[in-house]
């Protein structure tokens, strides 16, 4: 659960970031965010940071 929270934690940093759901296994992550205020690489790289690799 710790990994999820991490997860979670990383992506609230970002600004535009409306909500962040990852499943139990900690295997998909579905991020909403506003366009104008984040980009999508700006998000990969929260994800790639935290050792996950994106898809």
């Amino acid at each position: 659960m710790s990994f999820i929270n991490t997860i979670r934690n990383s992506m609230k940093k970002l600004p535009g970031i409306i909500r962040t759901d990852v499943n139990p296994q900690g295997k998909n992550v579905r991020v909403i965010y506003e366009d104008d205020q984040v980009t999508i690489g700006e998000i990969e790289g929260r994800i790639e940071a935290v050792g996950c690799r994106v898809v």
